[in-house]
């Protein structure tokens, strides 16, 4: 398999995937999995607080012959400026990310660390491979239970 990708940005933003497959019978699994996640996108973008991605999903288009697979996606300027805006509604201030100052009069000292009792004992929590702390999972955004507004 094969994989290439164009894209442009202008009034509009227009990108091309092409994929070649080992064989015909693979590219049309391929683009019909393809097909089934625009739907699945579809499907979801139902929700009024989703509105702007049918725009994105309504601009892309799917084709397949031999094993060539093309997909070829035009997301408006107006869905592109709904995109932007909420990713900068929902980034952090720059006051929100950075650590609390003392308090003027008081003096921060830092806490030495417990070390185990315990011989080669490894520390108690999550640690990336690199053995540096990782961050925790951010919390998930505009999650719905089904009895919340369940149409």
């Amino acid at each position: 398999m094969s994989i290439a990708f164009r894209g442009m940005a202008g009034d509009t933003v227009d990108v091309d995937l092409f994929g070649r497959a080992d064989a015909e019978a693979n590219a049309k699994l391929l683009a019909d999995a393809a097909r089934g996640l625009v739907a699945l996108g579809r499907v979801g973008a139902g929700r009024d607080d989703a509105r702007e991605w049918l725009d994105l999903l309504d601009g892309i288009q799917i084709s397949q012959r031999g094993p060539g697979i093309a997909l070829r996606a035009s997301i408006p300027a107006k869905t592109m400026e709904s995109f932007v805006a909420q990713m900068i509604a929902s980034r952090p201030h720059a006051t929100e990310a950075q650590a609390p100052v003392p308090a003027a009069g008081t003096s921060a000292v830092p806490r030495k660390p417990v070390e185990s009792s315990r011989k080669g004992a490894q520390p108690t929590g999550s640690a990336s491979p690199g053995g540096s702390p990782s961050r925790p999972a951010p919390a998930p955004q505009s999650t719905r239970t089904p009895s919340d507004d369940a149409p």
